[in-house]
C-alpha cells in the first residue's frame, strides 16, 4: 500500500516538474529524443510543417500549445499529431516537456532538409552537367572541331555548387507547457498577414522577437520549405520547386526573376478576395508563389488592406540588398538564418528559464 502511494507521489513529482520546466535532461535523454525526431523525418513530408510549427508556438513565447481555432494554424494539426503521438508513445514525455519536443523536431527538421538538399542538389548538378556535356560532345562531332577535345567553357556544370557548412543550431532545454495534457489551447496570438508591406512585417517580427530588418529577411528564407493549401490559408502553390531543400533558393527566385512575379487573383476567403504572386510557366500557366511580406523584400509595394497591389514600374525596396546578398551566397544565409531561428526556439514567456 505504501509503495504504490510512493510510486504515485512520485510520478506526479515527475509530472509536475515537467509542466513546470524545472527539469535537467541527460546527454542520453536527448540523444533518444532527437533519434525519435529524425524517425518522423525519413518519410521527407514533415520537416517544413515541424518548422512552421515551432514559428507558430513561438510567437508569444514557445509553450507547446497552439489555437487550432485560429485562422493562420490551420493545417498544424498534421504536425502537432504525429509528434505528440511519438511524444507519448515513445515516452519522451516522461523526461521532456511538449513544447522542448516540439523545438528540437524543429530544430531537427532544418538539419534534415538543408542535408536532403546538400545532397540532392549534387546529384542534379552532376546529371544536368553530364548532360550537357553529351549535347555539346554531338555538336562537337558535327564541327570543324570534331577531333579536338572540349574546352572547360563548354563543359561549365549549370547547376550551382550550394555547399556550405551544416546549419549549427545549439538548443537549450525547460520550455513551459501551457497545459499538461491538451495542446490546442486559445492564446489570442496574432500573426504577420501574408497580405502585409514592408512596414507591417517588419514590425511584426520586432515587436514579437526583436528582430532587426536584416534578421526578418534572414528569417523568411525558412519560406523556401513547403507550400502554400488554400484549405489552409487562401494561398495555393509552391515557394521554391525544391520545396524540402533548405537552401536560398527563395531569394535567388526572387532577383533573377524579379521582372516576372505578377499579383493575381486566387479567389475569395470568406468576404475577402485573396492576392498572392505568381511568375508564368513555359505552358502558359503558373508556377511558383510569393506573398505581398515576400515580395516586399525586393519591390516597394503598398498594399490596399485587401492585399492588391496597385503599381506601375516596380522599385526596389531598402532590403533589397540583403535579399541579393543571400541570394548570392548560400552559406551566408544559412549562418544567419541559423542564428536567427535558434533565437526563435528560444524566446519563451518570462519566469521561464532554460538550460
Amino acid at each position: 500500500m505504501k509503495s504504490g502511494m510512493i510510486v504515485t507521489i512520485l510520478l506526479t513529482m515527475e509530472v509536475i516538474s515537467l509542466v513546470n520546466g524545472a527539469y535537467d535532461l541527460s546527454d542520453r535523454e536527448v540523444q533518444r529524443a532527437e533519434a525519435v525526431c529524425r524517425g518522423l523525418l525519413r518519410t521527407n513530408r514533415y520537416a517544413p510543417g515541424f518548422v512552421r510549427l515551432a514559428f507558430h508556438d513561438c510567437v508569444g513565447g514557445c509553450n507547446g500549445c497552439i489555437d487550432l481555432a485560429a485562422p493562420a494554424n490551420k493545417g498544424l494539426e498534421a504536425y502537432i499529431e504525429p509528434l505528440d503521438e511519438a511524444w507519448k508513445l515513445r515516452r519522451v514525455r516522461e523526461y521532456m516537456s511538449r513544447s522542448d519536443f516540439w523545438a528540437l523536431c524543429a530544430k531537427e527538421a532544418v538539419l534534415h532538409s538543408f542535408k536532403l538538399g546538400q545532397e540532392e542538389s549534387e546529384e542534379l548538378r552532376q546529371e544536368q552537367a553530364y548532360k550537357k556535356q553529351r549535347i555539346q560532345l554531338a555538336r562537337l562531332r558535327n564541327s570543324r572541331r570534331a577531333r579536338q577535345p572540349p574546352t572547360s567553357a563548354e563543359l561549365e556544370e549549370p547547376y550551382p555548387d550550394t555547399a556550405s557548412s551544416p546549419p549549427y543550431l545549439p538548443i537549450k532545454f525547460g520550455r513551459v507547457d501551457c497545459h499538461p495534457t491538451s495542446s490546442n489551447q486559445t492564446s489570442g496570438n496574432q500573426f504577420p498577414r501574408g497580405e502585409a508591406g514592408l512596414r507591417e512585417t517588419l514590425e511584426f517580427f520586432r515587436r514579437k522577437f526583436h528582430f532587426s530588418a536584416r534578421e526578418t529577411v534572414a528569417l523568411l528564407g525558412a519560406h523556401t520549405l513547403g507550400d502554400a493549401k488554400a484549405a489552409a490559408s487562401g494561398f495555393e502553390g509552391m515557394f521554391t520547386e525544391h520545396s524540402q531543400w533548405l537552401d536560398n533558393e527563395y531569394y535567388t527566385d526572387m532577383i533573377r526573376r524579379a521582372k516576372k512575379w505578377r499579383q493575381v487573383s486566387v479567389g475569395q476567403r470568406g468576404s475577402q478576395p485573396k492576392w498572392q504572386w505568381v511568375r508564368p510557366a513555359k505552358n502558359g500557366k503558373f508556377d511558383f508563389l510569393l506573398l505581398n511580406s515576400d515580395i516586399c523584400l525586393v519591390r516597394d509595394i503598398n498594399p490596399a488592406s485587401t492585399g492588391r497591389v496597385n503599381s506601375t514600374e516596380p522599385t526596389q525596396s531598402f532590403t533589397y540588398p540583403i535579399v541579393e546578398q543571400y541570394a548570392n551566397n548560400n552559406a551566408l544565409w544559412i549562418r544567419e538564418f541559423s542564428r536567427v531561428f535558434t533565437r526563435m526556439i528560444h524566446l519563451v514567456p518570462r519566469g521561464v528559464t532554460l538550460r
